[in-house]
Order: C-alpha cells, then sequence, then structure tokens
C-alpha cells in the first residue's frame, strides 16, 4: 500500500501558488496517487527534493522540462481513460504506482539528461 499523502499537506497543497511548476506536480500526483518515492525515481532526484517541490520550492530549469514533459504525459493518459473508459488512476499501491510510472509515463518522456 502506498503512503497516502497528509490531510494536512492536501490541506496546505490548496493555499499553496498553483503557478509554480511544483505545485502543478504535487497536485497531478495527488490525484493519480503517485507515491512520492516513486517519483522521485522518475526524475532521478530524492524524495525530499520532490517533497520541497511539491511546497513550492524553486525548480532547477532542467527538472522544470522534465516536469513539464511529466504533466503533458499524465495528462495524455488520463485523456485515453477519458475516452477509452477505463479507470487506471488513481492507483492504491506501490506496485501498481511504479508499473504505471515504468510504462505508461517515462515511456512517453521526451526529455533526456
Amino acid at each position: 500500500m502506498t503512503k497516502k499523502y497528509s490531510q494536512d499537506f492536501l490541506l496546505e497543497l490548496n493555499n499553496l501558488d498553483g503557478e509554480r511548476i511544483g505545485v502543478q506536480l504535487a497536485k497531478a500526483c495527488v490525484n493519480a496517487d503517485l507515491p512520492m518515492t516513486e517519483v522521485a525515481k522518475v526524475f532521478g532526484v530524492s524524495r525530499m527534493t520532490i517533497h520541497n517541490w511539491f511546497r513550492g520550492a524553486p525548480v532547477r530549469d532542467k527538472n522544470t522540462q522534465k516536469i513539464k514533459a511529466f504533466l503533458v504525459a499524465l495528462n495524455d493518459v488520463w485523456s485515453e481513460q477519458f475516452a477509452n473508459q477505463t479507470e487506471e488512476l488513481p492507483l492504491n499501491n506501490q506496485r501498481l504506482a511504479k508499473e504505471f510510472l515504468e510504462t505508461k509515463i517515462v515511456s512517453r518522456l521526451a526529455i533526456k539528461d
């Protein structure tokens, strides 16, 4: 089972600057129930870095581009699910989250280091 986002964090997220790319990432990950640990692996950063981004900390330009590509890929998956009337998201366990990110998101990311 994935570690759920705390109620305090969810309340805080509503008050953060939605223009910040890390906050946008946080909202998408919360909606898809993607755990920070697995998201950190996608970006090659620590869980603490993801934690900071989620709370609006500055993001380096190279990571901003990766986040934008990630959000596009995630949005594409949401759109496909809506069109096909399937419901893979939100996820409810760590294994499914890891598998989803590896097969549905990472494969779509065009951004390289």
